[in-house]
């Protein structure tokens, strides 16, 4: 049939069943959390007609079910088609608007042709995002206005109107923090606790950042639990990443000494804020500042938001899309976020600039981290490696310049054939010292 052959193509919003039964409802509440969808019933899993019997009577049952096992109730819409084969059940499964809709008390979700169960994280997630709100635009659970620090609020204004990043209407601090929706419902939402809170640990005791700097394998210099709000956090967190990593004073062609730091700064105090701003406050874990000897490290809870990928944050550009609207809008406001997702390619940049090792983006335990490295890549350490000194020249192109193709390094060695070229650059890759991405003749390699 012209019709099943047409849906056999869009297998992600289709599904085959010969014969009805309750896992018809549970894939129809999925695909209500999802975009929405069709079952035919009276097809086989290759789309083939089987045909069912008793149309009408059937279509009042799969009615029922719906009505009994889904919350909130979805009601399908059910047309019947015979065909010379047998009657084929078309059940069109609309968007939910107010998501999820449980099916027998649980969360399913349709993702490609599979139908997964939801976890508690993610039930809240959908939640808001069909609310079209994020969760930090939600009042704070036992939470009053006097819970607030005005003055700190006060200067936030202030402050921001200088900048010129935002328009304020010149009306009461009270008022402005209802029309900023800071405050909902006569409540402090927990952006507003988290920013500008008198207390913000009172009421989420994981809203720290946890700071250590250790030496070799186990021994601990210092550690400190960096509390308040996350504004304070931000310097806070720099200060002691200042007082754990090297500075040297490098005679340029001014009269004063430049400072040089063993990471750029600016690229270190971008991943604090991306961790402060992005981090899933739900979570009950804090976030994680480790320094070593060669490298220092941020690892927030909450992985990345959905169609944003480790791999595409190596880019020039990703989309933004902050987990946390309110508090992204105030970092803005403040001057601490320059322009939403440009924070990773100037971290990338600044390291390039360096001549410094491309950061490393991870999502690991239930987080995402970034990790900075010295650099670990002198000509002492290569030829320890084993590196010829072509593949050295490599290196050292590479951290001058930051990413190259192929065709760039040949321009290196122009004695030397594609394939040998070629050959250095993928034992590079297999020995761990350089990413490979894109496609053969797009391919591009960058230090790891």
């Amino acid at each position: 049939m012209d019709a099943l052959r047409f849906l056999r193509e869009d297998e992600d919003r289709v599904e085959f069943k010969e014969s009805f039964s309750r896992d018809v409802v549970r894939v129809g509440a999925a695909f209500a959390n999802a975009e929405g969808g069709i079952i035919v019933i009276g097809a086989d899993r290759a789309g083939e007609v089987v045909g069912v019997d008793g149309a009408e009577e059937l279509s009042r049952e799969i009615m029922e079910s719906f009505r009994k096992h889904t919350d909130p109730q979805v009601i399908p819409e059910i047309t019947p088609l015979t065909t010379e084969r047998g009657t084929l059940l078309f059940i069109r499964i609309p968007e939910f608007p107010l998501k999820p809709v449980q099916f027998d008390g649980k969360c399913y979700v349709r993702e490609g042709r599979k139908v997964r169960l939801l976890g508690p994280e993610e039930i809240a997630e959908l939640h808001l995002k069909s609310l079209g709100l994020s969760w930090d635009a939600f009042p704070a659970r036992d939470a009053g206005i006097d819970d607030l620090d005005l003055d700190r609020f006060a200067h936030y204004v202030e402050k921001a109107r200088r900048a010129e990043r935002r328009n304020f209407p010149d009306k009461p601090l009270r008022e402005l923090l209802e029309e900023l929706e800071l405050v909902r419902e006569g409540k402090p939402t927990w952006a507003a606790v988290l920013l500008f809170g008198r207390d913000p640990q009172r009421f989420l005791p994981q809203a720290v950042v946890h700071c250590g700097r250790t030496r070799g394998l186990s021994e601990i210099v210092d550690h400190r639990l960096l509390g308040g709000t996350i504004i304070d956090q931000v310097d806070e967190a720099m200060t002691f990443i200042k007082k754990h990593i090297a500075v040297h004073l490098v005679i340029s062609e001014s009269p004063e000494r430049m400072e040089v730091w063993d990471f750029p700064l600016e690229a270190l105090r971008e991943a604090v804020i991306n961790a402060i701003v992005h981090r899933d406050y739900r979570e009950p874990s804090d976030i994680q500042l480790r320094i070593t000897d060669d490298k220092v490290s941020i690892w927030n809870p909450g992985c990345l938001p959905e169609g944003i990928t480790v791999e595409g944050l190596y880019g020039m550009t990703h989309p933004s899309r902050p987990r946390n609207r309110l508090i992204s809008q105030i970092f803005y406001d403040l001057g601490l976020i320059e322009r939403y997702g440009s924070g990773v390619p100037r971290m990338i940049e600044a390291f390039r600039k360096a001549g410094l090792p491309t950061p490393l983006f991870e999502e690991a335990h239930g987080g995402f981290s970034v990790t900075f490295i010295k650099d670990l890549y002198t000509d002492d350490r290569l030829e320890e490696m084993g590196l010829t000194d072509r593949e050295i020249e490599i290196v050292r192109y590479l951290k001058k310049k930051g990413e190259a193709k192929l065709s760039d390094i040949k321009d290196l060695f122009p004695a030397l054939s594609d394939k040998t070229v070629y050959r250095m650059l993928q034992n590079l890759v297999e020995s761990g010292i350089l990413r490979a991405t894109g496609e053969k003749k797009g391919r591009r390699y960058t230090l790891k």
